[in-house]
């Protein structure tokens, strides 16, 4: 050490100048220290020059070198305001005054020149066997001169002038005065009074060599302590800053082979952490540390160390520091034993600038627990001064359990507070790993634990993986598994209302936190094993229970083995559920998908399938189906099996009533699916029904149904053209089909042995080919239309042979105003979405055969007109009151938006004929004609008789004698108005006008 061989040449310095003292004191002082001093200079090298010399005769002789400097190469290197030198006047008289009895030096100020080793730039002792040795040399080789060496509050400083050491008192002296090599004892204190260690006391006794006879290879031991060492001074890395006050104790022993031993005991008072890597500063408090240590200038080791506080045990462990004192240090810690509740750390954490605020707000939400390292390992290959946060991350090593845990998770998550959640945690080159894990999530409890978590890419990515296995409450916890199945099966997700009850589950899963914000796993495996759970899912009328089997999430994926499930209300009926449903666009993938029902009713599921706006039903079903994705053409499954249904209902959208059956089956062989309704009822009348769909990927719906009875109106889509139209419900798919019926029924039209086929597709649809037996004649109709915003529809039919008396009754007439046979054909077009009279348009043509012509407004004021009594010529009833019989009754119309018109109405009959032409508006109810009667026909019988032309005359000339009438306003209130009626003898002057009549007869018409 630089001070000890200060102290070494100080020595040498003393015991010489003491010698001369005694000589110069017995003969020539003057000379004498001449001498000394120059024999000090020959042996050390060091020139001393005191200002002046003096003796001192006392107990024991003094003497006094005043002021001395002292030069070594010419520098000055020390000086002194005295240097002592007390001989005993026994060693004068006996033995030429050697040894001396003490040596001491008084206030030195030494400067320590570069050259001298041992001592550190702050004045920081470092193990030197050397120095060491050279300063027990010196110290034996004055031995013969000085028995006691003493220095008196000296100051150290380099050869800069920088203070080293502020005050130093030193006391060396042998162990025993008894003849042998003993080793020296050297006790001092120092302080230090300038920064960085302003307030440091340091007491010490140190044993240099070993005593006679005895073999050990330590060199130097000795006793330390030391007080007031303020940490406030000494930054850490990255900026870390301490306040405390340190204060301690060591032993140590200095080996032979450099090797510095020992242990010490310190303590820190009021130890706060602070800086720029913290918000604010951290309050540790007291500790208490004790450390075993060696040292040498390779190494430094902490071989172990444990920090207390009140008492209590923190922490133990150790650490090495290599090549301490040269730039390119490196350094390493292994800490175990700590315990600290997590709470505690997440106040910690939230103090460092450098954690990431969600990170921060992950570590906040902790309750409750403690966190217990067995094991901390720090051990990186680069030099301190290299030391960065992507170091640590790579070189950390921690072994440590958690336990008692308690975590308040997000609201976003929507899981349950954590509690008593225990753990073992790993960390080793960015990957925390998790086992042995348990936890407890409101009513559910979780156990296995165990994952991993890489944190290279922190904060900005995280990957993880996790597997666990426990019993859970399902309704706590959907809501979290809704947000997973939301993002992969958002259908199935939105269509589930609510869970309840137990469940054994198993989960391994991975994924990652990007900027620690939480998103569903990419890749996991949920297997859930139901002990009775219950679901709620829209529009079914039950909860579902799944009773056993169980059931494994993957993503877009759901595998389901042997899942028992049924209704919870009534409680009757169940299925078996197997297989992997894979989602997919547009239809998910089936692979082997196995569903065996048991008395199900079929009310709870339909639902789940099928619109029930469309479809529905009730009654007990059982069979089995199987489900299979061709994975070739994919698209939807191919399905085969066969379903039963026992007694119960068959509900369509498009009825207004549903179907009563005692059985029905569907059947389904891979392709399409067919449906038997045979024996049912459809109010109160038998009915047998089969609806095919016979390729799934080309559909296609077949329905043919047979009734003993049927009111077209039951089926909602079929209406009066002019009634109001209503909501229906009809199949999405294209449908075709054929409906027979016994006897049937239309508004008020009774029929018998209908028959018809119809399609709908796309937005068209047509009734084909319908016929039937009405009224004692037949009824063939095409109609066709189609839906959207206008309606149309298009009618063709057919009327042959039909009672006009009872057609007239049908349609309200009282009566009835007309009898006889009615054949009619039309072809009309008409808007079923507004008014349908008014916009009607097409033609038609009727024709009745011989009926009569009752009495009804119109004829009733036509008839008024005339003066029968002067136009009968046989015997008829009046047509006022039996009516006007006919053979035929014609006309042909032809029209749009509900105005029709027609030229050739015409009644021919015994009693007269009637002719008209002009309007007929279906759109307001109005009329506006012309109408011509011819009564009895007697003057036309006449003509004909005439030979050779007669006939013609009478056919060219038959509207020429006429009564004539102008009829407009309401068809159930017209006004009528008379024309001149032609006379008998204009007959013939018009018949010649017409010449070309007689020839060829209707050639002109007036």
């Amino acid at each position: 050490m630089r001070l000890v061989r200060i102290v070494v040449a100080s020595l040498i310095l003393a015991v010489v100048v003491a010698g001369g003292t005694v000589a110069l004191a017995l003969h020539n002082q003057a000379r004498i220290i001449r001498l000394v001093l120059a024999r000090i200079y020959v042996e050390t090298g060091y020139n001393i020059v005191p200002s002046g010399a003096r003796l001192a005769f006392r107990s024991h002789l003094v003497l006094l070198l005043q002021k001395p400097h002292i030069y070594l190469g010419g520098d000055e290197v020390a000086q002194l305001d005295d240097v002592r030198a007390v001989v005993s006047y026994h060693a004068i008289f006996y033995s030429g005054g050697l040894p001396l009895h003490a040596l001491a030096l008084d206030h030195p100020l030494v400067r320590i020149p570069a050259s001298v080793a041992g001592v550190t730039p702050h004045g920081l002792p470092k193990p030197d066997v050397e120095a060491v040795a050279r300063l027990k040399w010196a110290l034996d080789a004055i031995s013969d001169v000085a028995q006691r060496v003493e220095i008196v509050d000296a100051a150290l400083s380099d050869e800069d002038g920088t203070p080293l050491i502020d005050h130093l008192t030193l006391t060396a002296y042998r162990q025993h005065r008894r003849p042998g090599n003993w080793p020296w004892i050297v006790k001092f204190d120092a302080g230090w009074k300038h920064a960085p260690f302003d307030g440091l006391a340091v007491a010490a006794s140190i044993r240099l060599g070993s005593a006679p006879a005895v073999v050990s290879n330590v060199v130097a031991a000795g006793h330390v302590s030391f007080h007031g060492l303020a940490l406030a001074p000494f930054d850490g890395p990255y900026g870390i800053q301490t306040t405390g006050q340190v204060a301690g104790s060591l032993r140590f022993a200095l080996r032979q082979d450099g090797e510095l031993i020992g242990d010490a005991d310190s303590s820190v008072g009021q130890l706060v952490l602070q800086g720029k890597p913290f918000t604010a500063p951290i309050a540790l408090g007291d500790y208490v540390a004790h450390t075993v240590y060696a040292a040498s200038t390779q190494r430094i080791e902490l071989k172990e160390f444990t920090v207390s506080q009140h008492g209590v045990a923190l922490l133990a462990g150790g650490g090495t520091v290599g090549q301490p004192y040269d730039d390119a240090r490196t350094a390493a810690i292994h800490v175990e034993g700590v315990r600290v509740a997590l709470t505690q750390v997440a106040s910690w954490m939230r103090s460092l600038r450098a954690i990431p605020a969600p990170l921060n707000d992950f570590a906040r939400r902790f309750t409750a627990g403690q966190i217990a390292l067995s094991t901390v390992a720090f051990d990186p290959r680069d030099p301190v001064e290299d030391w960065s946060a992507r170091m640590l991350r790579e070189n950390l090593r921690i072994q440590a359990t958690v336990s008692g845990a308690g975590f308040d998770p997000s609201g976003e998550l929507k899981i349950p507070p954590i509690r008593r959640a225990d753990a073992a945690l790993a960390y080793a080159g960015g990957i925390v790993t998790l086992t042995q894990g348990s936890a407890g999530l409101g009513k559910s409890t979780l156990s296995g634990i165990a994952g991993e978590v890489n944190i290279n890419g922190a904060p900005e990515l995280l990957s993880y993986k996790v597997r666990t296995r426990g019993n859970l409450d399902a309704g706590e916890l959907y809501p979290a598994l809704a947000g997973i199945l939301m993002a992969s099966e958002p259908d199935l997700a939105g269509r589930i209302d609510g869970v309840l009850g137990k469940s054994a589950i198993e989960l391994n899963a991975s994924g990652k936190i990007a900027n620690m914000e939480w998103s569903a796993p990419a890749d996991y495996a949920l297997k859930i094993v139901p002990d009775r759970v219950e679901f709620t899912i829209k529009g079914a009328p039950s909860a579902i229970a799944i009773k056993g089997g169980e059931l494994e999430l993957r993503p877009g994926s759901v595998e389901i083995n042997q899942l028992a499930v049924a209704p919870v209300a009534p409680q009757t009926g169940n299925a078996a559920l197997s297989g992997t449903i894979v989602a997919a666009r547009p239809y998910p993938i089936f692979r082997n998908f196995v569903a065996e029902l048991h008395e199900l009713p079929v009310e709870t599921w339909l639902p789940l399938m099928l619109d029930p706006q469309q479809i529905s039903a009730k009654g007990a079903v059982g069979g089995r189906l199987v489900a299979n994705t061709d994975p070739q053409k994919g698209g939807a499954p191919v399905i085969t099996g066969r379903l039963t249904m026992g007694p119960g209902e068959l509900q369509f959208g498009f009825l207004r009533s549903p179907i009563a059956a005692k059985s029905a089956t569907v059947v389904l062989d891979g392709k399409g699916l067919k449906l038997d309704l045979p024996a049912g009822e459809l109010e109160g009348h038998p009915v047998n029904l089969a609806i095919a769909l016979a390729d799934f990927t080309h559909p296609l719906l077949r329905l043919d149904a047979t009734s003993g009875a049927l009111d077209f109106e039951v089926m909602r889509f079929i209406r009066m053209p002019w009634s109001p139209k209503t909501p229906v419900a009809i199949f999405e798919l294209p449908i075709e089909g054929h409906i027979a019926a016994n006897r049937a029924i239309f508004g008020k039209l009774l029929m018998s042995s209908v028959g018809t086929d119809f399609d709908r597709v796309g937005g068209e649809w047509h009734v084909r080919n319908f016929t039937a037996r009405s009224l004692e004649g037949s009824v063939k109709l095409d109609l066709s239309g189609r839906t959207g915003p206008d309606n149309w529809i298009h009618m063709k039919a057919h009327v042959d042979g039909m009672d006009a008396r009872a057609l007239s009754v049908l349609i309200g007439q009282d009566g009835p105003p007309m009898t006889g046979r009615l054949t009619a054909t039309g072809d009309l077009w008409g808007n079923t979405d507004v008014d349908f009279f008014s916009t009607l348009k097409g033609n038609a043509s009727i024709k009745v055969e011989k009926g009569t012509l009752n009495r009804f407004t119109l004829l009733t004021r036509v008839l008024s007109f005339i003066d029968l009594k002067n136009w009968l010529t046989a015997h008829f009833p009046d047509p006022r009151v039996s009516g006007i019989p006919f053979d035929t009754l014609t006309s042909t119309l032809s029209g749009t938006d509900g105005n029709f018109h027609t030229k050739d109405l015409r009644l021919s009959g015994p009693v007269m004929e009637i002719a008209a032409r002009g309007d007929v508006r279906l759109s307001d109810g109005t009329i506006d004609m012309e109408i011509s009667l011819i009564p009895f026909g007697t003057v036309n019988w006449l003509v004909r008789h005439i030979p050779i032309i007669g006939k013609n005359l009478a056919s060219g000339s038959k509207d020429l004698v006429a009564a004539y009438f102008q009829v407009r306003g309401p068809i159930n209130n017209p006004s009528v108005v008379p024309k001149p009626i032609t006379s008998v003898a204009e007959f013939v002057a018009k018949t010649l006008s017409l010449p070309i009549n007689i020839i060829a007869p209707e050639t002109i018409k007036p």
